[in-house]
């Protein structure tokens, strides 16, 4: 539940990235020998816009045996992640054009 399954890029935020985690534990119960089969899907997008408030949903963690869902859990912000300020936007938006240019190096 509290730890980082993943993190999700911020646009025009103070932060650049925001901690995923599992709004809840997961539990599946499957019978011996089936565990093969479980197959787990995770729903979540490259990138989200601040603001983002802690707890909000960004996607979502599907297991399914046998093409039945045996659960789905919100992935959600670990943390909130406030608006950048402008001087902040436009550095990020400077340094991204330059790296696009030059490589990452």
């Amino acid at each position: 539940r509290d730890q980082v399954i993943t993190e999700v890029k911020v646009l025009r935020g103070r932060s650049e990235k925001v901690p995923v985690v599992a709004r809840d534990d997961a539990v599946a119960c499957v019978e011996r020998g089936q565990e093969g089969k479980v197959e787990v899907e995770t729903r979540l997008g490259d990138r989200v816009v601040a603001p983002v408030a802690k707890g909000q949903k960004l996607g979502e963690i599907v297991a399914r045996a046998d093409g039945k869902e045996l659960l789905a859990v919100d992935l959600v912000a670990k943390e909130g992640v406030e608006r950048g300020n402008i001087f902040q936007i436009l550095f990020r938006m400077i340094r991204d054009l330059f790296r696009a240019i030059f490589g990452k190096g």
